[in-house]
């Protein structure tokens, strides 16, 4: 794939942020001289930096390509049903991590194999997105302190890292060779660049993006064309270490300097030019399934997590970078690559919560769903899986990524988080028990191809974290962001629950009011809009897949047309305070065979899967055969139950009934005492299939 050429541009936000540097250290010159109006003239300069950092989004160059849809902003979206809930919870627990103990292994520098490199990063992306979701003093100054000292381990050189000095950069001697060449080093220094990037843009403090720039030239001093190929770097044939890509064009977007645009145009095409190298951008250009872009010759010994090349999360990161590069360059061929590769993880890997992978890898796991393994849908893959869509929606419009959005989000990703937010789990099964993610990289005793690379240095601290502990948020503070957008013509609502959103919309905003929603109880949405004046403008709806015969009124008066299931409705008009629209949905319990398995099925209510819970139901691990019509559960009961968002009892044909509660509450207390089932067979044992390796060697 080539590239399009860029002009050059005047970074206008660095200019920006020098005239008001400027003018801060004049304030705090008279700020000296006790002049209590000038550091009250200090603050409001900071406060003109942080919206001046806002509103432009610290972009130094026009992107090509702009977003059909934007995000809300910040502090314009509070939510109050389940997803506000788990929000709530989570923001707990982001502010009660340890920014010492996340910081301590870049002070430290002596790992090896293991990835606490990035640990800071995600936590830190997680905590500016919960920022934006509901600010406050005390998370501005745990972000602020957090950035601060991560900065200081920077070495004269620019470098920001955990690993030892002959680990730093090392080729693989193999793919399978984890003892000798493991490394997650370039895939830690991304998050670093992540996190520091997310805080520039959050504060427009130009300290922050200087550290930025001196982390990643120090990378591309060492890789590059003539230098250690990115590609020969890290595990599964430095797919890991290529996701740098993203951070690179982001740098890039807020400086205006050439060389981080050379530097991921090099990824791009090292990825066809390497000999390590994958090819995966033309591949998935050129519509490749999946699993078909990597080598199927795993090593049996390593078989649940090394065997073969296809670790989803990994791939899915890379391609959130030829996004990015999508905007810069213009490029189709980025976008086309991006787009068959959700549509691919579609159609051969999305479970029925709206997740995928089996041992953290793509395994055609959609054909699969009756796998004996625990080890679904890691709470990364769901993270990275909403973000991806989520950068397409905003890119294209396209209303396939929103239910992408809404299924992923009411199943996988909020189930997998511990109710008072505090931790989340690692895999999130179909059938069995939830369990919180294992603390990961310390675990003071040699373990494995890991060696003594486990073992606590002294002075150094306990470090308790795991890799979707960190990721888990990141995708949860995103959700607010995309339940109501901003469009050209004017707002896109892609999810519902009760709640406000503020949107501009032309010259001045206007307030969502969402209302009536309770599933089970209500499933009825009634939006209300406040606004100055009247203002013309264009509404759009996503009528979810699930709702066949959708009801939509404007101040009482039907809409007959244009509402299609997976489609945006849009309804444009004059609009002002007062008007309302108000959604009926069709949510009935419906019952669907699983893909590959005409004899297993599962349950679904409007956006949620649901599970027989031991808790509730003690056959939870029977057959069920229910009552059902035209794929419709018959006279399937609502009702309340404590510890459950929703609860139905499903006939049987057999005149009994089965207690089915959401998918995301249930194993909610984390161990067998709510052991679930969410797939079943109508009569006979589920029969479940070895997760073997999927990758047979050629």
């Amino acid at each position: 794939m080539g590239h399009s050429e860029l002009g050059k541009s005047v970074p206008l936000a660095l200019v920006g942020n020098k005239m008001l540097i400027l003018l801060k250290k004049l304030l705090l010159m008279l700020a000296r001289k006790e002049n209590y109006l000038m550091k009250a003239l200090l603050s409001i300069a900071s406060i003109i930096a942080a919206i001046s950092a806002y509103a432009m989004g610290n972009s130094a160059i026009s992107a090509k390509v702009s977003d059909l849809f934007e995000l809300a902003p910040r502090n314009s979206v509070s939510l109050n049903g389940i997803l506000g809930e788990s929000l709530n919870a989570s923001l707990k627990g982001v502010k009660s991590k340890d920014v010492d103990m996340l910081v301590s292994p870049f002070k430290f520098r002596t790992e090896k194999r293991l990835w606490k490199s990035e640990f800071w990063g995600k936590w830190f992306t997680s905590a500016a997105l919960a920022y934006d979701y509901s600010p406050s003093g005390e998370l501005d100054g745990i972000l602020k302190y957090a950035a601060a000292e991560l900065i200081k381990t920077q070495d004269a050189q620019g470098a920001i890292r955990t690993v030892a000095p002959e680990w730093e950069f090392k080729l693989m001697p193999n793919p399978n060779d984890f003892k000798n060449g493991m490394t997650w080093d370039v895939w830690g220094r991304k998050y670093v660049l992540l996190g520091l990037i997310a805080e520039y843009d959050r504060t427009g403090n130009a300290e922050i993006l200087n550290a930025a720039k001196r982390h990643a030239d120090y990378i591309i001093e060492r890789i590059g064309k003539d230098k250690k190929d990115i590609c020969n770097i890290g595990l599964w044939f430095g797919v890991a270490s290529s996701s740098i890509l993203e951070p690179m064009a982001l740098l890039y977007m807020r400086s205006g300097e050439e060389r981080y645009l050379k530097f991921a145009e090099y990824i791009i095409e090292n990825q066809y030019k390497s000999p390590f190298g994958m090819d995966m951008f033309r591949k998935m250009r050129d519509n490749t399934v999946v699993t078909d872009i990597f080598p199927k010759a795993g090593d049996p010994l390593y078989f649940a997590y090394a065997g073969g090349g296809s670790k989803a999360y990994e791939t899915m990161s890379c391609f959130e970078g030829l996004l990015e590069m999508y905007r810069i360059s213009g490029n189709p061929d980025y976008l086309k690559a991006a787009e068959n590769l959700a549509a691919s993880v579609r159609d051969t890997e999305i479970i029925i919560t709206g997740s995928s992978a089996i041992n953290e890898k793509w395994r055609r796991s959609k054909f699969a769903q009756n796998t004996g393994t625990e080890n679904w849908q890691e709470t990364c893959v769901t993270a990275t899986w909403i973000k991806f869509c989520s950068q397409l929606l905003r890119l294209t419009g396209n209303p396939i990524y929103a239910g992408d959005i809404e299924l992923a989000t009411f199943n996988a990703l909020i189930s997998a988080q511990k109710p008072d937010g505090s931790w989340w789990c690692h895999h999130s099964p179909l059938n069995g028990a939830r369990k919180a993610a294992t603390p990961q990289c310390l675990r003071d005793k040699a373990l494995g191809v890991f060696g003594d690379d486990t073992l606590r240095r002294p002075g150094e601290p306990e470090f308790i974290m795991n890799c979707c502990v960190a990721s888990g948020p990141r995708a949860l503070f995103l959700i607010p962001k995309l339940v109501c957008m901003a469009s050209r013509e004017g707002a896109v609502f892609n999810l519902y629950e009760k709640g406000t959103a503020t949107i501009p919309i032309g010259e001045s905003p206007v307030t969502f009011t969402t209302g009536g929603l309770s599933w089970g109880d209500c499933n009825t949405a009634t939006i209300s809009m406040k606004m100055s004046g009247k203002k013309k403008f264009s509404l759009r709806l996503y009528m979810p897949i699930w709702s066949k015969d959708t009801r939509v009124s404007v101040n009482g008066s039907a809409i007959g047309e244009n509402i299609v299931p997976g489609r945006y409705l849009e309804i444009s008009r004059q609009w002002q305070s007062g008007d309302f629209v108000k959604i009926d949905f069709d949510a009935k319990v419906l019952i669907k065979s699983i893909p590959g398995h005409g004899d297993i099925f599962s349950l679904q209510y409007g956006p949620f899967v649901l599970s027989m819970d031991r808790r509730f139901e003690a056959d939870f691990n029977k057959p069920a055969d229910i009552s059902d019509k035209d794929g419709a559960v018959l006279d399937a009961r609502p009702l309340k139950l404590k510890g459950a968002h929703l609860a139905f009892d499903v006939p049987l044909k057999d005149g009994g009934f089965r207690r089915f509660i959401n998918y995301s509450d249930a194993g909610r207390t984390w161990d067998k005492t709510s052991s679930f089932a969410t797939i079943f067979t109508r009569k006979g044992r589920l029969e479940y299939v070895p997760a073997g390796n999927f990758y047979k060697k050629n």
